[in-house]
């Protein structure tokens, strides 16, 4: 067998002075052959390489669907893309539709993720709902976020599942946000008390409402300016808070 065979040394005559010298040449060989057979060595990634790998894959491969679309990208331009092999990218994740949804559970917003960062004080209702409507068009007609929800909106038949797990858990969270923003304006008596999540749901409709959807649809649209922002903010006070405030306590924010 090759891992068998035995390693000869030829020695020049007259080359070899003494006992000592034929050792130290021998023990010279040996660690020269222990020192190729650790560098030969490869072992398993760790996990911190295969977390690294993960990652670039994702971010490669979110690039790529989004300009490419899921048909048309394939796992050898993901791989080459990423500097790794197919066969990495199915031992770390999986096949392409693996792929494809990993993407979007990876990228699903965490409660983490989503801040409204509102200091109340100094401000009046109006500022801090006008500060609240900046926050949420910020977020729902940032390039990314329309980029990613049309790309599930067009394999929504190939992963219903995923189009309802997106929708419905990046909204949840925002939402739930967006509540506890209320509720705290509604502790402090700066707005009627109301159902915090019904009002968060009014607001978010009122502000955002489908712009979202009508640009990942294609269509070219524009935040409102400060004037529009301000009618959506007073449909918001009138038509829903001032419902909610007794008689007694009516006022303009």
């Amino acid at each position: 067998m090759v891992g068998n065979r035995r390693r000869h040394v030829y020695l020049e005559p007259g080359r070899v002075s003494s006992l000592k010298e034929l050792t130290v040449g021998l023990g010279t060989l040996s660690r020269s052959s222990e020192k190729g057979r650790k560098v030969g060595k490869r072992g398993r990634p760790r996990t911190g390489e295969i977390e690294r790998r993960k990652k670039k894959i994702l971010a490669v491969s979110t690039k790529m669907f989004i300009a490419q679309g899921f048909a048309n990208t394939t796992l050898e331009a993901i791989g080459r893309a990423a500097g790794v092999t197919k066969r990495t990218i199915y031992d770390h994740i999986g096949d392409k539709d693996a792929l494809f949804v990993a993407i979007f559970t990876e990228r699903l917003p965490k409660d983490s993720d989503l801040q409204f960062d509102m200091p109340f004080e100094g401000k009046s209702p109006r500022e801090i709902l006008r500060g609240l409507a900046h926050q949420l068009l910020d977020y729902s007609l940032s390039e990314e976020t329309v980029a990613l929800g049309r790309a599930v909106m067009v394999e929504s038949i190939r992963f219903p599942k995923l189009a309802t797990e997106v929708i419905s858990s990046g909204m949840a969270i925002f939402k739930r946000k967006l509540a506890a923003v209320l509720a705290e304006m509604m502790t402090l008596q700066l707005i009627p008390s109301a159902d915090s999540s019904l009002a968060a749901d009014y607001f978010y409709d009122v502000v955002v409402g489908n712009r979202g959807f009508r640009m990942a649809m294609g269509h070219h649209e524009q935040p409102p300016d400060t004037a529009e922002l301000d009618e959506r903010i007073d449909m918001f006070i009138y038509g829903y808070l001032d419902r909610k405030r007794p008689a007694t306590k009516a006022g303009k924010l």
